[in-house]
């Protein structure tokens, strides 16, 4: 009885052992280091523009390596290409701080990968700097990565991985962001409208230049119609506004008599109101009336004002608006002038000012 006990105590020892075994054999894999110093000098930043990248970094750990990744992201850490980014034309330059026979890989390029192998591989001790210039890459745009296609600067990342073999065991890695970016623009022109054209609603009866808007001779409560064309073209996130105001009030060159602002069925800018006959008695006070519409829907006041007119006056009204970027919108701002028989026979100028503020 003694002898079988004690059996069954070294077979329980020995099960024991064999589990203690068993556990010790799991294996920890091992960590990559960080790189350091990494940076990434492009030599154009423009979006849809062919660009050379160069990337610098300095190793953490000291191994032989063979094979380095360059991971193109959206993120930092990301795995996601920019969309427009096209790296399948890209070479390879001349390497700094890694000798031997490397050579580019681009069979991962539509995902954003690239490669550079070196199948011997090369030994390479801790916090060396190594230099990869890779040339013939076409930038992405605007809007690929971290930012709204409306903005002027986009922030991208390149993933760099080093490996002791082809892709399988990592030594260092890290992230680092680069950017394409546009200068701030914008256009603002000017131009002259025919006479006869429909804008918003109403028919010209004069034909204007980018800097005169010429009436002709005005009949007696008879409203004649001039109009400008203005377009804008801007890269700014935020959009802009283009203010326009009576600069320097039309006035009669002999008598001195004011036009006054169109203000009939109580017109305002915010809400303008059907062009009728002026309502003035006495010369110079609502007895010739000046007023200007827009065509532009995106103006407060104006998605639904054809043949409308608000005041033509002293303040700065908006008569262009756009909340963001702009890749060219034109726009009629229409004049209209008319007289009753209380205003003064006169030759009668004036000047117009025009201003655009981009919102960036």
């Amino acid at each position: 009885m003694k002898q079988f006990m004690r059996r069954k105590k070294v077979r329980g020892f020995i099960a024991l052992l064999s589990a203690a075994a068993s556990f010790m054999m799991v294996s920890i894999p091992t960590l990559a280091a960080s790189l350091g110093a990494m940076s990434v000098a492009q030599s154009t930043m423009l979006p849809a523009t062919t660009a050379s990248y160069t990337l610098n970094f300095t190793t953490t750990t000291g191994s032989t390596l063979k094979e380095i990744d360059f991971q193109f992201a959206t993120t930092s850490g990301g795995s996601t290409k920019p969309t427009n980014l096209d790296l399948t034309g890209a070479t390879l330059g001349t390497l700094v701080g890694l000798s031997g026979s490397w050579s580019l890989d681009t069979t991962g390029a539509t995902a954003g990968l690239l490669k550079i192998t070196y199948s011997t591989g090369v030994s390479i001790a801790a916090s060396t700097a190594i230099q990869v210039p890779l040339n013939n890459i076409v930038n992405g745009h605007i809007g690929d990565c971290t930012s709204s296609s409306t903005a002027y600067s986009d922030t991208c990342y390149i993933g760099i991985t080093t490996y002791s073999d082809l892709g399988i065991t990592s030594v260092d890695n890290g992230n680092v962001p680069f950017n394409f970016t546009q200068d701030p623009s914008m256009t603002f022109t000017i131009g002259g409208v025919s006479s006869g054209t429909s804008t918003n609603g109403v028919s010209t009866t004069a034909t204007t230049t980018y800097n005169t808007i010429p009436f002709g001779h005005i009949i007696i409560n008879d409203v004649n119609y001039a109009a400008q064309q203005l377009t804008v073209t801007t890269n700014a996130p935020n959009g802009y506004s283009v203010y326009m105001k009576v600069s320097t009030q039309l006035t009669g060159i002999y008598t001195g008599t004011l036009v006054s602002p169109f203000s009939g069925n109580s017109a305002t800018w915010a809400s303008p109101q059907s062009w009728r006959v002026p309502t003035g008695t006495t010369n110079g006070t609502d007895t010739m009336w000046f007023g200007a519409n827009t065509s532009d829907t995106r103006v407060s006041g104006w998605s639904s004002a054809s043949a409308k007119f608000g005041p033509a006056n002293s303040t700065n009204n908006v008569v262009m608006y756009s909340s963001s970027a702009d890749t060219g919108t034109s726009a009629y701002v229409t004049y209209a002038i008319e007289g009753n028989i209380y205003q003064d026979p006169d030759t009668y100028s004036g000047n117009i000012e025009y201003t655009i503020v981009p919102n960036y």
